[in-house]
């Protein structure tokens, strides 16, 4: 068995498993929500044309696949806030409770920024819920991010994320 490690996948000694703020910004939103654990992930896997209306804060103009595999894909995503920003990121879902998407490429954030959604099911039927985030700016831009999200991005991602998953709730199975 290997090191323990956070719920972005580094090693519990790495320097950024304990940040807490400075030039990187690294966030953490947690809940219980209803939906089935399996539904959770199977939006968070969704890369077909739904995925801009599962996920409100793409923006299909910033939408683009360019692999897709049985546990990875490789998808540009990106929204018109700060006047358009986009990540190229490979995602991988092989770990069951995990999906992890790291920046290859973006116009805001460095390479190796990464996020990573964590679902586990509850003893009601429902699902918690873990979003974390470290995100290290490349640019002017990017650190006006980072501290935007520093600032109010936990209550825009919590909102964000539970207004998704209330929509997954009200789907029919």
């Amino acid at each position: 068995m290997g090191e323990p490690t956070d719920v972005l996948g580094l090693p519990s000694a790495h320097p950024c498993a304990r940040l807490k703020g400075g030039e990187h910004g690294r966030d953490s939103v947690r809940g219980e929500h209803f939906p089935v654990p399996q539904r959770v992930r199977a939006a968070a896997t969704d890369f077909s044309e739904r995925r801009p209306q599962i996920w409100s804060g793409i923006d299909p103009k910033y939408f683009t696949v360019h692999a897709l595999g049985d546990r990875t894909a490789e998808v540009t995503e990106g929204g018109r806030e700060f006047g358009g920003i986009w990540a190229r990121e490979h995602y991988d879902w092989s770990d069951p409770d995990r999906v992890v998407a790291r920046v290859l490429d973006s116009n805001i954030f460095r390479p190796g920024s990464r996020w990573a959604l964590r679902v586990r099911p509850t003893p009601t039927g429902g699902s918690r819920v873990e979003w974390t985030s470290l995100r290290q700016p490349n640019s002017l831009k990017g650190r006006l991010v980072v501290l935007a999200l520093r600032v109010a991005g936990r209550q825009h991602l919590r909102g964000y994320l539970q207004q998704t998953l209330a929509e997954l709730e009200n789907q029919t199975a």
